[in-house]
């Protein structure tokens, strides 16, 4: 039933991005049940809609199915929040939080607004999704990035065995000297002017 109201809603974007509707839990005893509808937006456009904006889709879209059930024989026990409308209610799941996030192993979630998240990708990284609606979800090293490190880390550690290796030296030469060095001055011809 949440999947027809979905597809009959006023909002076309909303009809056209339907994605799954997912069942979470039943309750013993009464009619109670908690469903998740989940629609497939990128993260500009799923910022523009809020729970009453979704709330009054499915509404909408449930009124209309049950319309078209009231022509049948089957009857439907489901009112889409026509008579208690109280009991209606629509939750933003944190997707960061939850690890219910589709982003790249290097890359961050960030939260947008309430339910609405984007990824971006780690320092070092590049992007190489195919699809600029959704980013942060395919986040590689670069080579040239990887090769840098290389021949910065390989200069570094030339560097610095070099330098060990003539304090060593220097050390050495220097510490065995038993007499002190003597310095012979010599007399420079004056300059000469032509």
């Amino acid at each position: 039933m949440l999947q027809l109201a979905s597809k009959l809603g006023d909002d076309q974007l909303l009809v056209q991005t339907y994605y799954a509707t997912e069942f979470k839990n039943f309750y013993n005893g009464s009619v109670w049940a908690i469903a998740q509808v989940k629609f497939d937006l990128n993260d500009s456009l799923a910022a523009r809609y809020t729970q009453d904006h979704v709330q009054a889709h499915l509404i909408t879209g449930g009124t209309k199915l049950l319309k078209l059930l009231a022509n049948t024989t089957v009857s439907s026990p489901t009112d889409f929040g026509q008579i208690n409308i109280s009991t209606f209610v629509v939750h933003a799941v944190d997707p960061c939080t939850a690890g219910r996030h589709d982003c790249s192993v290097n890359a961050v979630c960030k939260i947008i607004s309430p339910g609405i998240y984007t990824c971006e990708c780690n320092t070092f990284t590049i992007d190489v999704s195919n699809d600029n609606f959704y980013p942060g979800r395919r986040c590689v090293y670069d080579g040239l990035i990887i090769f840098t490190f290389i021949v910065v880390g390989g200069i570094l550690s030339m560097l610095i065995f070099v330098l060990c290796g003539c304090r060593r030296t220097i050390w050495y030469r220097y510490g065995n000297r038993q007499a002190q060095e003597h310095l012979t001055l010599v007399n420079m011809p004056a300059n000469y002017e032509i």
